[in-house]
């Protein structure tokens, strides 16, 4: 499968689930549908067995937590979900174990309520927040990193009203001096309630072969989980299937009758550049045809001897010579 294969396809059809061999691919083709207009989220390449203590893949959880998040509260039509086989074989969230909440300036909080909220929402409680998924309440300011964004973000309330958000420095702990008109605060794992959260924890508890009863360590796979369908494979990946479908727990049977993206049109077709022209199959570009040149970096275009009439063409509709 090359990339004006995937190009070919996906301007053709419209799909919501892609899947990939692993994360090379997956990043391959994010920056194609990108291209096309798809707002694009891309799960990571989980890599645990299932019943596996989880504490050591605390990444890849917040990466699902976080794109699954994401991709389910975009609500317009051109969104992309890419995922490795490994990932997509496995049960993921439900839609409704994620949702948003604003927070906006001049909103009331009530810190008991606050506090829960984050509890059960997967943040870790610090005394000082460096990493994602931490937050520190010290009286009337709240430090928390919220997944997904660049920096922290420090809350100041007057009482039980926001009186100021701002993103503030991990290095010095001080606020910039930019204020936020409002937030969304995301699951650092899942929006679990206080029920579910309860629930989840006694499923753990219950099981007699769990040498360690921890919700970081194992929650995820005591979910009310589901597997992923309606996908379309990025090419055959049938030697990955067969190898999951016979030595993992968990399978999703969806991969065994997915489509494949087919070969392009464009595969067999040869082109040329001759005299400052580019030739693709009976087509003739020059600098007074419009023509889009894809190439991940300039090295590329000079293997293909492309970097010349790049330059030309770019030159000509400047109108320099």
């Amino acid at each position: 499968m090359n990339s004006a294969e995937i190009f070919e396809y996906l301007k053709d059809n419209k799909i919501e689930l892609l899947i990939v061999s692993d994360d090379k691919e997956a990043l391959i083709a994010r920056d194609i549908a990108s291209f096309l207009g798809y707002k694009t989220f891309i799960l990571p390449d989980f890599r645990a067995n299932f019943g596996d203590d989880l504490l050591s893949f605390s990444e890849e959880l917040k990466q699902i937590s976080t794109s699954l998040n994401n991709y389910h509260n975009y609500t317009k039509k051109n969104k992309l979900l890419i995922s490795p086989i490994r990932t997509i074989t496995y049960k993921l969230p439900k839609k409704e174990c994620f949702n948003t909440k604003k927070i906006a300036f001049g909103d009331t909080i009530n810190l008991d309520e606050f506090k829960t909220l984050l509890y059960n929402w997967g943040y870790i409680f610090v005394d000082i927040v460096e990493s994602e998924g931490e937050v520190s309440i010290r009286g009337d300011i709240i430090d928390i990193f919220i997944v997904g964004e660049d920096e922290p973000i420090r809350i100041s309330l007057f009482d039980v009203e926001v009186e100021s958000i701002r993103y503030f420095d991990i290095q010095n702990q001080k606020s910039y001096q930019k204020e936020l008109e409002e937030i969304i605060l995301r699951p650092a794992f899942l929006a679990l309630d206080e029920q579910k959260l309860s629930l989840l924890d006694q499923k753990i508890k219950s099981n007699q072969n769990n040498i360690i009863n921890n919700i970081h360590s194992l929650g995820f796979w005591y979910l009310q989980r589901d597997f992923l369908k309606d996908f379309v494979l990025l090419h055959d990946l049938s030697e990955e299937i067969e190898e999951y479908r016979e030595f993992y727990k968990e399978f999703n049977e969806a991969v065994l009758k997915a489509d494949i993206i087919p070969e392009g049109k464009c595969k067999d077709i040869k082109w040329s550049i001759e005299k400052g022209k580019i030739k693709i199959g009976n087509l003739i570009y020059d600098e007074k045809t419009p023509l889009e040149i894809l190439a991940k970096n300039d090295v590329l275009l000079r293997e293909y001897e492309l970097d010349e009439f790049v330059t030309k063409h770019l030159r000509n509709l400047d109108g320099a010579e």
